[in-house]
């Protein structure tokens, strides 16, 4: 599991000096077996040998690199000799600094080589994921899973004792609906315990959805004693009983995968949309990447739209670090400006950093109109005040 803190030091890791290493690898068994993994693997870091040889750097920092892709290679070689879970694999190595991410998500392998740790592709494969509870239910049994980045982990059982459902004939049927009604009444206590317990994991922990595993004849009545905040994260329900061996865990994980894969698109499509309106009324949108630069760093910007997986050249200053999507001098400062090879990795880091959320959204979720990237505005600045960028 990848914690916040282990992302905030890899956010803000930016050595005095020396280099480091960023490796993405496919590690997904479904399109590589483990023989053709270790190959790809051996090939990905001779092509980071190569590329190092085409770059200017001095012999100690070149020393150094050399023996962190040595030390890459001899972890990639040993995890991928037995059969692995993950299918992605993120590597981040440079001086006094080592963090290594297992990932559910296949990626794209790629190796790079900067002063800073390269992240976008892994903050495009966390945009994908959301806290999730995961509570299946039944009459008398509860169980709630925390999900997160495709681990699934019990954090709470609930049980208590409710009476079988039987059916006694009383005078004039009497006995019976008094019986009904104390069965009726333990189950509702039940569930009403259940719903209390979902509620002081979110007050504790805040979770962004929920995912219920129930009968579907009992799926109303769960969900009319949950609190009105959570009953407003639902985004998803499927067949299941609070039995392990009824509903094995690997059957959770596929279930709760797809729900998410499918509220995922869902929200793609809307926040596309919603876009889209937005910057062809000229309100709060814009769309394109100079003018999602500029509203970026004026303050303006409340959710960065990006295309995942889309690498575009740009610029940067190095002096007061502004982003610019082409040029060559500076329009404040006039500083000769520096090639980037992907302007859009450093836009999303500057996003993180300024506390904007970013939302990376799928290729096939976008209309041809998209242009790869746009911002939803807090508010639109007036003119004149980006007119110089």
């Amino acid at each position: 599991m990848i914690s916040q803190a282990q992302l905030t030091e890899l956010m803000h890791f930016k050595p005095d000096k020396g280099y480091v290493l960023s490796v993405y690898f496919n590690a997904n068994l479904g399109e590589l077996n483990p023989d053709m993994q270790k190959i790809a693997a051996k090939k990905l870091i001779q092509e980071g040998f190569e590329a190092l040889e085409t770059r200017d750097i001095d012999r100690q920092e070149k020393g150094d690199v050399i023996a962190n892709l040595e030390k890459i290679q001899e972890y990639m070689q040993s995890v991928l000799l037995t059969t692995h879970s993950f299918r992605g694999l993120a590597i981040f190595a440079g001086p006094d600094f080592w963090q290594v991410y297992e990932l559910p998500h296949p990626l794209r392998s790629a190796i790079y080589l900067d002063r800073t740790p390269y992240i976008r592709p892994l903050m495009a494969v966390l945009t994908n994921y959301r806290r999730l509870l995961v509570a299946l239910v039944d009459r008398r049994e509860g169980i709630l899973y925390d999900y997160y980045v495709g681990e699934l982990n019990e954090i709470q059982r609930i049980s208590d004792d409710v009476p079988g459902r039987v059916r006694i004939a009383g005078w004039a049927g009497y006995g019976e609906d008094k019986i009904k009604r104390h069965i009726l009444d333990h189950e509702h206590r039940h569930y009403k315990n259940v719903a209390d317990a979902i509620f002081q994991f979110f007050k504790a922990e805040r979770f962004e959805y929920l995912v219920l595993g129930c009968h579907e004849a009992e799926r109303n009545v769960i969900e009319q004693h949950l609190h009105p905040w959570i009953r407003e994260r639902i985004i998803g329900w499927f067949a299941a009983e609070p039995d392990i061996k009824l509903t094995p865990i690997r059957r959770i994980l596929e279930e709760v995968a797809d729900i998410e894969k499918r509220y995922r698109r869902q929200q793609d499509e809307k926040i596309i949309q919603d876009l889209l309106n937005e910057a062809n009324s000229h309100r709060l949108g814009v769309v394109g990447l100079k003018a999602s630069l500029n509203m970026l760093q004026s303050g303006a910007v409340q959710t960065l739209v990006v295309e995942e997986g889309w690498k575009q050249s740009g610029a940067r200053c190095p002096s007061c670090g502004y982003l610019y999507d082409e040029g060559d001098r500076c329009v404040y400062c006039d500083a000769a400006l520096e090639a980037l090879q992907d302007v859009i990795d450093e836009a999303v880091t500057y996003a993180i950093d300024a506390a904007v959320f970013v939302h990376h959204v799928q290729p096939d979720s976008l209309p041809d109109e998209f242009p790869h990237i746009g911002a939803l505005l807090r508010f639109r600045p007036a003119e004149k005040e980006t007119a110089a960028a």
